[in-house]
């Protein structure tokens, strides 16, 4: 494949306004010259504040297009950006991140060493900790993602830095909307790493994330979300014959969580979820996930 060295960077923005901003700046720090790259916005948040997305925009010199879609999701603004990329570098990174141009330029080196491969990035805390380096592993015995600090032969990339071509993007079927959110780029890299690809992780290459800007981590919302589809991934990609022991080691755990630290509102929530994982309910649910 002939590497087109200019990058389409797609973010999809959820209403984090200031985080998003943090990101421009960056971009616009760099002073790229506007062949180099082209940012894809693609706003899925509430359309009555679509203006606010315009107005920080419009106080940046970066090269930007901008698309208002209804929230399906963060993995179907991430396939509507790319559908819309004219470059064939795609590099998907999340909208309450910074990068700076050695991170710019290390991973771009490293994707013209690595074209057919899955790059990702190490990504840090604001206050420079760090949250992980690329991605994860997975624990297909209990039914557990976790992210790697340390270099590792991992098992997905982090979708908050993810770069990868256009063309293998497509060719994948792209990142799998029914998810909504959470584990869609587990699912994603996964089936990627079946069909041949690797993964690499440049160590230099340094991202800072603000997690949650977006959604609540700690909320009911985000419980449903995340154990509904670690369920519906492991019942895809596990052992059909140790599915069902993965799902209670998986639940018992989790309940387990809940009653030492009193929060039993949580447990017919992750019902729910263990139901409609199980049953194959994706997409978004009907279900009220409210605090109250």
């Amino acid at each position: 494949m002939t590497v087109n060295q200019k990058i389409s960077i797609v973010t999809v923005v959820y209403n984090a306004f200031e985080e998003f901003e943090a990101l421009l700046k960056s971009l616009d720090c760099m002073n790229l010259q506007s062949e180099t790259f082209e940012l894809i916005v693609v706003y899925n948040g509430n359309f009555d504040e679509f203006h606010n997305i315009k107005n920080i925009l419009g106080f940046y010199s970066v090269i930007y297009k901008l698309y208002h879609v209804k929230n399906y999701g963060f993995a179907h603004g991430c396939n509507y950006g790319v559908e819309r990329a004219k470059y064939e570098i795609i590099w998907l990174l999340n909208s309450d991140c910074r990068i700076s141009i050695d991170t710019f330029n290390n991973m771009l080196k490293m994707f013209i060493q690595f074209p057919n491969d899955i790059l990702g990035s190490k990504i840090v805390y604001p206050n420079g900790s760090v949250q992980c380096i690329g991605g994860g592993k997975l624990n297909f015995f209990v039914g557990f993602q976790k992210q790697s600090k340390v270099m590792a032969d991992l098992d997905y990339i982090c979708g908050a830095s993810l770069m990868i071509s256009k063309s293998n993007y497509i060719k994948l079927g792209m990142i799998d909307e029914s998810f909504f959110l959470y584990w869609e780029e587990t699912d994603f890299c996964y089936r990627a790493k079946r069909l041949g690809l690797k993964l690499r992780v440049n160590e230099n290459a340094i991202v800072y994330h603000e997690v949650g800007a977006s959604t609540d981590i700690k909320s009911l919302f985000t419980e449903y979300y995340s154990t509904r589809n670690a369920i519906a991934f492991f019942k895809r990609h596990g052992s059909k014959s140790y599915f069902y022991p993965i799902v209670l080691i998986n639940m018992v755990v989790k309940i387990l969580n809940r009653v030492i630290r009193m929060q039993f509102k949580r447990i017919p929530i992750l019902l729910y979820a263990l139901w409609d994982g199980v049953k194959g309910n994706m997409g978004i649910t009907k279900r009220n996930l409210n605090e109250s």
